[in-house]
């Protein structure tokens, strides 16, 4: 039980950070005063000028004795500035929005609900909680002006909020429903102006939905069958879906990458990739880089082979690099020229392996920057 004196000592630092650090309107940190986080490290430099961040937990691992922490790194030396608390329910994915602020989602736990989409500072300091809806626990995406949520609700539909930038308020909400049809949400990707979400269906079934941002208007819905993508890479003219069972049948015969056309209507193609079951994607300079994982939908020990690949996306060149045997990764982004990836484990006994990792694309080495315990997902400057 932490004495109460300290509890809010504790919470007038947090908004005196807050207020000084990065000058936000006092009504936007009305919902400090609920705050229950037992610590706050407090730097003490200025923020790097380029600061990394890294979402840690132990989602597999029920008594860890890792909390679930926001990393923030500079992004120059490499070394951790600053970590603050997260809430203990479910949280896999985060985002940036263009003023630097991070938004994280929280899903719920056996027997719970999740609700909670956090807004932090670049400093790592709360402004914002906020409750749009149910189970807002995948990324969330942004035009220049609007944020937008996406809930899994029940798993029978969907639904999206929008938020203001300037006010941090939710201003709409739409359900995104099916006639005779599921909408769980498996997927998402966003361009900056439109989100395009997968959601599943009965037998094995899909549907994308493309939504613009800032109108929270659905623009076109696309039936699919059995993609699988963990998450979508892309840019105005195409969405990019890498299909992670590709190297099955058991979802029928997917390609490695299937690709959504921005035209009038949508048109899916697909594109073979050197390597099967692309897990992780990060799009730069027309260049789609590809963390692969064929195990992950097989279960099959016997296929250990971990790859990295490389298309271009209006050449259709291809390149390819093997990564050590069972080496696993939660995520890919590219940064100042070379991949970082993250590396959990999954349990705290054999945590040191944890981390956040450089990949050099001109020699094919793979180095750990960062021990992190449970290092998921991770958000790089632009």
């Amino acid at each position: 039980m932490i004495n109460k004196c300290v509890f809010f000592a504790k919470i007038c630092l947090l908004i005196g950070l807050a207020l000084s650090v990065v000058g936000c309107d006092a009504a936007l940190l009305e919902d400090l005063t609920e705050i229950t986080y037992e610590s706050f490290t407090q730097p003490t430099s200025s923020l790097p000028e380029r600061p990394v961040y890294v979402l840690a937990n132990f989602r597999r691992v029920a008594e860890s004795p890792f909390p679930h922490e926001l990393y923030i790194i500079d992004g120059d030396t490499w070394q951790i500035w600053n970590k603050t608390p997260l809430l203990p329910n479910r949280a896999t994915e985060f985002s940036r929005d263009p003023k630097g602020r991070i938004w994280i989602g929280y899903g719920g736990g056996p027997g719970e609900v999740g609700k909670h989409v956090e807004i932090y500072s670049r400093e790592g300091v709360l402004l914002k909680r906020l409750e749009p809806c149910v189970d807002p626990y995948r990324a969330v995406t942004f035009s220049d002006t609007t944020a937008l949520i996406p809930c899994n609700e029940n798993g029978f539909y969907a639904s999206v909020a929008s938020v203001d930038l300037e006010t941090l308020e939710v201003t709409a909400t739409q359900e995104i429903r099916l006639e005779d049809e599921t909408f769980l949400l498996v997927a998402l990707g966003s361009n900056g102006e439109t989100t395009l979400m997968l959601g599943g269906g009965q037998k094995r079934s899909s549907h994308l939905a493309l939504v613009d941002i800032d109108s929270l208007s659905i623009l076109a819905v696309i039936p699919t069958k059995g993609l699988s993508p963990r998450e979508m890479e892309g840019n105005q003219e195409r969405y990019f879906l890498p299909n992670a069972a590709s190297v099955t049948t058991e979802y029928g015969d997917l390609a490695d990458l299937d690709i959504l056309n921005l035209t009038d209507p949508p048109t899916l193609t697909t594109q073979e990739l050197p390597q099967p079951s692309p897990l992780w994607s990060t799009l730069h300079d027309n260049q789609l880089y590809s963390y692969h994982n064929a195990h992950v939908f097989t279960h099959n020990r016997a296929l250990r082979e971990r790859y990295i690949t490389r298309l271009d996306v209006v050449t259709g060149e291809t390149e390819e690099w093997q990564l050590p045997n069972n080496w696993s990764a939660e995520d890919i982004v590219w940064y100042d020229g070379k991949l970082l990836l993250t590396r959990a484990v999954g349990s705290p006994d054999e945590a040191k392996e944890d981390g956040l990792y450089a990949f050099d694309l001109e020699t094919g080495e793979l180095t750990q920057l960062l021990y992190i315990p449970g290092a998921r997902r991770i958000v790089v400057p632009d």
